[in-house]
């Protein structure tokens, strides 16, 4: 009579075999918050002297008050004699990542965590793309590294 072996379950399995990779990933979720080390204060805002303050802001706290007020915002009755609110990309208010942090979060805050939400994603698949082309791990976390300091340089 053949026993058989007690088999590891799958996740036991993958986390073993790609335990460097895991470890790379959960850094590319912690280095944004090295970059931008003062973007949780409620009072600052990241890249706040240009367009965050002037035109996304507003719009997302319009949005964000509309709902919470009961009311779905198709039309934005603050510029002239009205523009469609819904329709405007710049709004996205269709992207759910934004909803859930808006309706949790102050509007500052849930900002600047969506900037360092998306730093890190780009990080993340940056590292997957490099590792796609069988780099060397060092390699494909350096290049992550130069490609993320060089975004935020730009962005400055």
């Amino acid at each position: 009579m053949k026993i058989n072996a007690i088999q590891k379950p799958p996740l036991v399995l993958f986390v073993k075999k790609n335990k460097v990779n895991i470890i790379i990933v959960l850094i590319f979720l912690i280095l944004p918050w090295f970059f931008f080390n003062d973007s949780i204060k409620v009072s600052s805002v990241i890249f706040g002297n240009g367009d965050p303050n002037y035109n996304t802001l507003p719009l997302w706290d319009l949005a964000v008050n509309s709902v919470k007020n009961g009311e779905f915002p198709f039309w934005n009755r603050y510029i002239f004699s009205g523009f469609p609110f819904f329709a405007n990309p710049q709004t996205s208010l269709l992207y759910p990542v934004l909803w859930i942090l808006y309706l949790i979060f102050p509007l500052s805050v849930a900002y600047n965590i969506s900037i360092m939400l998306h730093y890190s994603l780009a990080g993340i698949f940056v590292y997957l793309f490099l590792n796609r082309y069988k780099l060397d791990k060092l390699a494909c976390f350096l290049g992550v590294l130069i490609f993320i300091s060089l975004v935020k340089k730009q962005n400055q």
